[in-house]
């Protein structure tokens, strides 16, 4: 896989760029240095290979200068095309406007054109990114990494500036987890990624048990040592339960009886509220009949014959008769009132008589009632036993959960045992083969050292190592001497940890010249601050790279970095490896011919 060219729709504003199979430079110069107001850093020869990871297919996010400058760039369709393993080539098409689709173009001659090809025509069109990468990976057949994505060590093969802090640890890794970088490199140097991929899986799974293990241990008290202490607790009060339970059923009966009590005497209070109605009213009908016996009529007839003659009135007979008869009806007629109300008045006694005793026998019953509903004691029993009940199922409830909770706690601890014991072993393998070590290693770090002590005269050395966690830990070092091989500081510096950066990639790139995998690798100012004579060494060993390897060697630099010679004159490029020459004499020398963004 190596890059073929990179275009646009918009041939002005940015011209296509065609790459050399072997070396590349992408140079900056400055035209105007007294000028302070010009700045050969800031031309673009870093955007190149953002451009470029863009159109390998990274997400594009903030910070990616596309993405911050959208509106500037809205109208741009970009095209790389690339060169496969195989000798075809296909070209990659992704839009601004529309960044999450892709369009993919297979065809067998290099340097094409198809900013005017029809979408129809596209051999894989209007893909969504994630189907994207997935087709562009399929084609690619990096067969060397798989099952591993190509997306993934794009970086160590687009190192940026921010990529040469650490020889193994790219930027975009920094505040990701190990295991997402390191099984990868584990295989590019010849190592079992399934067995350091298993590794963190345990971790993973461990920690993933240990969260569970801490969450039911927090749903209870107790330590997983007092098991049986919980246990013995829980049966002494599931046996408290039974008691209390048995008294209860005892006292349900008597509850029983409260219950129909009451019903009853709201009964009584009803019956004994009409009882007292009518007893009055028997009451005030007896006093009324006793009246009106009591009442005699008081006509005396020789009374009224004195008045006549008194009066000197004359008082006939047949008067006299009349009202003697009148009289004789009216004592008759009383007689049979009397007679009546006599007989009235005893059925109203002897209903009085049956409501008084009726009365009785309903207040009797309902003082009886009332002291069995006030009997306190019992019922505060009654209710003491019904709480004690609840409390208990309570605490048993409260102990089945927390025997349930270190029920679960000791089978987690058997599973993270087990899974420790697997780690284990997992670790121990791990060791074994790194002690072994393998021939692609070998060959990895031989080329790595011959590269390293060709530009910087000292022996340099990869190794590995397992931590206390008994995870990978890679080392680039450089050695004072073939015979004292002591590590020194001198791989601490910025330059340095450049070059070493710059010969694992290279030495990555030798060892897998012969396989289906990356075969380009673009550097990043790679030149900045190094002694002329590493540079000299730097560009000696990446031309023959080049030129018996079948390596594509990108690399930007200002014209400030250019090597010079022991005259200090500069050491000029080879005819057609600059392949686009910024400057800062106008718009026209940006790598995008616009004004800055």
């Amino acid at each position: 896989m190596k890059l073929s060219k990179i275009y646009s729709n918009k041939v002005k504003e940015f011209p296509p760029i065609i790459f050399n199979e072997g070396f590349n430079v992408i140079y900056a110069e400055v035209t105007k240095p007294k000028d302070k107001s010009k700045d050969s850093h800031n031309l673009g020869k870093t955007l190149l290979i953002h451009l470029l990871d863009f159109m390998l297919l990274k997400n594009l996010n903030k910070g990616h200068f596309i993405y911050d400058n959208k509106s500037r760039f809205i109208d741009f369709s970009f095209y790389l095309e690339i060169a496969l393993n195989s000798g075809q080539y296909l070209t990659v098409r992704r839009d601004v406007c529309d960044a999450s689709k892709i369009w993919i173009h297979e065809h067998s001659e290099p340097e094409q054109d198809f900013s005017s090809l029809a979408d129809d025509d596209w051999c894989h069109k209007n893909l969504g990114l994630k189907k994207g990468k997935e087709k562009l990976n399929q084609l690619l057949r990096l067969s060397a990494i798989s099952p591993w994505h190509f997306r993934k060590g794009c970086g160590y093969f687009l190192r940026t500036q921010s990529d040469y802090q650490d020889v193994f640890k790219l930027a975009k890794f920094s505040s990701g987890r190990h295991k997402e970088w390191k099984p990868y490199l584990a295989k590019l140097l010849g190592f079992n990624d399934e067995l350091i991929s298993r590794k963190y899986e345990l971790d993973d799974k461990e920690t993933e048990l240990l969260q569970s293990r801490q969450l039911s241990r927090d749903l209870t008290s107790v330590d997983t040592t007092e098991y049986d202490r919980v246990k013995g607790t829980l049966e002494i009060k599931r046996s408290e339960l039974k008691e209390a339970a048995g008294e209860v059923e005892r006292f349900n009966f008597y509850k029983s009886d409260l219950e129909l009590n009451s019903e009853l005497l709201e009964k009584f209070e009803k019956e004994i509220v009409v009882l007292n109605d009518r007893r009055y009213t028997v009451g005030f009908e007896l006093e009324k009949i006793k009246e009106s016996i009591q009442t005699k009529t008081t006509f005396d007839i020789d009374k009224v014959s004195q008045l006549f003659k008194e009066a000197g009135a004359l008082f006939p007979d047949t008067v006299k008769r009349s009202y003697e008869e009148l009289l004789n009806f009216n004592k008759r007629i009383s007689d049979e009132r009397s007679a009546r109300l006599t007989e009235q008045r005893q059925r109203l006694l002897d209903e009085q008589k049956t409501v008084n005793q009726d009365l009785s026998n309903l207040n009797r019953r309902r003082e009886e009632l009332l002291s069995v509903l006030q009997d306190t004691d019992t019922l505060n029993k009654y209710r003491r036993i019904q709480r004690n009940l609840t409390e208990l199922e309570a605490s048993i409830a409260k102990l089945e959960v927390e025997l349930e909770q270190l029920d679960k706690v000791a089978e987690i601890d058997k599973k993270v045992q087990a899974v420790v014991n697997q780690r284990a072993s997992v670790v121990d393998e791990i060791q074994k083969a790194v002690n072994t070590g393998n021939d692609r290693y070998s060959s990895v770090r031989t080329e790595f050292n011959r590269i390293v002590k060709r530009i910087m005269k000292v022996p340099a050395v990869l190794s590995i190592s397992l931590n206390k966690e008994g995870n990978l830990e890679f080392e680039a070092s450089l050695l004072n001497n073939d015979r004292q091989l002591v590590p020194t500081s001198e791989d601490k510096g910025n330059s340095y940890r450049q070059l070493l950066c710059s010969a694992f990639d290279l030495s990555l790139l030798s060892e897998y010249s012969g396989s289906s995998f990356y075969r380009f690798v673009y550097h990043d100012g790679v030149l900045e601050s190094l002694d002329e004579r590493k540079k000299i060494q730097l560009l000696d060993v990446v031309r023959e790279l080049c030129a018996n390897k079948g390596i594509q060697y990108i690399m930007t630099l200002i014209d400030a970095d250019i090597p010079r010679d022991e005259t200090d004159k500069r050491i000029p490029f080879q005819e057609g490896e600059i392949i686009r020459r910024l400057h800062d004499g106008s718009d026209e020398g940006r790598l995008f011919r616009m004004g800055k963004f």
